[in-house]
Formats: structure tokens, sequence, C-alpha cells
């Protein structure tokens, strides 16, 4: 039993040791890697002919060169560089053209910065942009232009009005020259 213990102790010792270890070596990578900011706006959008999202991405400045980025996206645009911003050089914007044929869903935007710090944000594809204008209509006021069948009914009834007044003229007309 006291050997059994024993050989748990090692086990444990050993293992804890080699957990440090591989804890120490990760580290290092994973700060070459931070996570950064990354903001759509909007990231809520339709697709379709001339639609756009601004990518805007807080990136660590590295050594004396201006701080830059590229954002991709797998399907949604194109890969778009990312400037640094007038008023606060850590930041980087740029502007993306949506694919015109994007169907409704969530995209992944990815940014990576110079300094290999990388980000991702969402974006949410609602539908398309309709390509033609709805029908909205005839314009009322514009005579014939419709081809709404209703608009017809008034003038039908000045029509008939008229002609029962010019009826009843006559008819007086006449009665009174017959007396």
């Amino acid at each position: 039993m006291k050997r059994a213990r024993q050989r748990f102790a090692t086990g444990l010792v050993v293992g804890l040791i080699a957990g440090v270890s591989l804890l120490g070596l990760a580290a290092p990578a994973a700060a070459g890697s931070q996570e950064i900011k990354v903001t759509l706006t909007p990231a809520k959008t339709l697709s379709g002919a001339g639609q756009d999202i601004k990518i805007t991405a807080e990136c660590p400045k590295t050594g004396d060169t201006q701080v830059r980025a590229l954002a991709t996206s797998s399907l949604a645009f194109e890969p778009v560089n990312l400037e640094p911003d007038a008023e606060n050089p850590l930041v980087v914007s740029g502007v993306a053209e949506l694919s015109k044929n994007l169907v409704p869903g969530t995209y992944t935007v990815n940014v990576t910065c110079e300094s290999n710090h990388t980000g991702e944000a969402e974006l949410e594809i609602l539908g398309t942009v309709p390509t033609k204008a709805p029908k909205a209509g005839g314009g009322g006021t514009a005579a014939g232009v419709a081809d709404n069948d209703d608009e017809g009914a008034p003038t039908l009834g000045v029509v008939l009005v008229a002609g029962l007044l010019v009826g009843a003229a006559v008819f007086l007309l006449r009665r009174r020259g017959l007396r």
C-alpha cells in the first residue's frame, strides 16, 4: 500500500511538472497573436450592389512604423487594407464593398495587424437590396398615366350628372314651350 502511494505521488508530481512546462511553452506563442477589438459599421446589413461596411480595429504599435492591418472574409468581400486613423494612430480602418450575391447568414471578418495581433467580428447579412422599385401607384393627378381601374369612376359620375342636368333642362324648356 505504501508503495502504491509513492507511485501515485510520483505520477502526480511528474504530471504537474509536465502541465506547467506545456503552459510555459504555449504562453509565448499566444503572446504574439493577442486578440484585438474589431468593429463593423453596420454589423447587420443587406447585400447587393453598392453595399459597404466600415471595418475598424485597434492594433498595438510595434516600433516606429505606422500601424496597418488587413481585413479578410472568405465570401463577403475582397481583402481590404486598413490604414491609420488621423485622430488615433492606434486605430486602423477601411471600407469593404460587399459581394453582390451574399445569401442571408453570418460571415466572419478577420483582421490581422502588422504586429501579428488578430481579431474577428461577425457580419450578419439580413437579405438582399431590391433591384427595382416596388409598384407604388400611378400618381393620381396625372391623367391617363395610372392603370388603376378605380380612377375612371369619378369621371363617369361627373359625366352622368351633367347629362342628367342637360336632360332636365331640355325637358323643362320643352315643357314651357308647349304651354
